[in-house]
């Protein structure tokens, strides 16, 4: 039978398919980013906040209750423990996606490490199915081996953005000006290495018959490369630090729990000069007198002896044990001090600073774009959640899109009926005539038969 194909179709088709596999990729990734950030049922790093607010507020009406203090402790240990949670959710979907940046094997056990060998494995079997073809097509059509060897291009192309050229019976493929297959030879072998922390994964590409000839160093910098194409390209931009990436929302995450816990801490210990000089008061549960406060509330865990608010994180919040030993040490009071000596030391109910730890609630900060704190992570998921109805939406017009091709190709691929027919006739009447030279010939040897008796 006749196989019959529309190339420029085919062509037009495996670019439409590159398209879908980023698109489909990047939707799966973002809606997976986004599912960390989902806290409408006030759950989470939201819940938190919410009560700790509470909190605050119960303890700015009574600032000397050693249960309440206790509480408010307590809160401000939720409010780490879930910006380090979200933290670890974030640093491990990353590294299951484009490993962790710093080994081999990360990387190799990784989503875009198995998916590299994938590609690297359908080259392969697409340049030795031109081998066969070569060898099958001289008598009839392998339409087998064809329809094999389409089938795997176009899964190909969802993985990374090619082009075809076909000389005679084989295929050769191109990704940009790179040629990937010559023949019934892969060119070239896609290579992953683990780069750091800021890009975790370099994706080279390298001569199959020798590894030191490198043709393209770094797939995120060859400019021939589609920009939006292949799910290789969706992996290295949602696992990359450009914009919309899981580092970009690792980064918004950081810089909310740093700037909430520096301002927190700069309550908890703030001083004024004056006149009059007055500073953060902490209460005494021995004389039931003011003190000057000493203690910060949050620190970094990785280094909490020697504080330093830069180095704080989402990953290493966490609240002084000082404070959860003693929950007398927050400075609920901001008074009058002549040096280290409180000039009341009996006013207990001094709240000044417990006041502020819950007007942190309604505080635009400089450092959160001038937003509060629970507005600032209401952005972080507004901005994800924007992000993955418009990939949805993309996906689903470039479903259809592939669909439609899909469709007409169908309509075109098989055989003609009355070319076959034409066949058809022509194998008959061939059968026919060897048919008859049979008879012809039996007819021959019988007469030579008799004419020998």
């Amino acid at each position: 039978m006749t196989r019959y194909q529309d190339e420029f179709l085919n062509s037009f088709l495996i670019g439409e398919k590159s398209s879908y596999g980023y698109d489909q990729q990047l939707y799966s990734n973002i809606s997976t980013l986004e599912s960390y950030f989902n806290e409408v049922d006030g759950s989470g790093l939201t819940g938190a906040f919410q009560s700790y607010f509470a909190a605050a507020k119960t303890l700015a009406d009574t600032p000397t209750d050693k249960v309440i203090r206790a509480n408010f402790v307590t809160q401000a240990q939720s409010v780490a423990q879930q910006f380090n949670a979200k933290a670890t959710n974030l640093e491990n979907f990353r590294t299951n996606l484009v490993g962790d940046g710093l080994t081999q094997s990360s990387l190799d056990n990784s989503e875009i490490g198995k998916r590299i060998d994938d590609i690297n494995n359908k080259l392969n079997q697409i340049a030795e199915l031109n081998k066969q073809i070569s060898v099958f097509s001289q008598g009839s059509e392998p339409n087998s081996l064809l329809d094999q060897r389409q089938l795997l291009i176009e899964e190909l192309s969802e993985s990374i953005p090619i082009t075809t050229r076909y000389e005679g019976t084989s295929c050769d493929v191109y990704m940009g000006n790179v040629q990937l297959i010559n023949s019934g030879q892969q060119s070239v072998t896609f290579k992953a290495s683990p780069s750091g922390d800021l890009n975790p994964v370099t994706v080279s590409l390298v001569s199959t018959k020798d590894p030191s000839v490198v043709y393209v160093a770094n797939y995120l910098e060859q400019e021939s490369f589609s920009p939006t194409q292949g799910s290789l390209k969706a992996m290295l931009d949602m696992g990359g630090n450009g914009p919309g990436s899981i580092y970009e929302a690792m980064t918004e995450l950081d810089n909310l729990a740093r700037e909430f816990a520096v301002s927190v801490n700069e309550i908890q210990l703030r001083a004024d000069a004056g006149p009059p000089t007055q500073a953060s008061l902490k209460m005494n549960p021995t004389t039931g007198q003011l003190e000057i406060a000493t203690q910060n509330i949050f620190l970094n865990s990785s280094n909490a002896a020697a504080y330093d608010p830069t180095l704080i994180s989402a990953a290493n919040l966490c609240v002084n044990q000082a404070v959860i030993n003693d929950p007398f040490e927050v400075a609920t009071a901001y008074a009058e001090v002549a040096g280290t000596t409180v000039v009341s030391p009996n006013a207990v109910g001094n709240n000044n600073n417990a006041s502020m730890f819950l007007g942190m609630r309604d505080t635009k900060m400089a450092g959160l774009q001038g937003q509060t704190p629970e507005g600032n992570l209401y952005s972080i998921a507004s901005k994800i959640g924007n992000s993955s109805a418009l990939a949805k939406s993309q996906l689903s017009a470039q479903e259809k899109s592939v669909q439609q091709l899909s469709d007409q190709k169908q309509s075109i691929v098989g055989v003609s009926l009355d070319e076959e027919l034409v066949d058809l006739m022509k194998f008959q009447k061939a059968y026919q005539a060897s048919a008859q030279v049979f008879s012809v010939v039996s007819q021959m040897m019988d007469v030579i038969l008799s004419m020998a008796k």
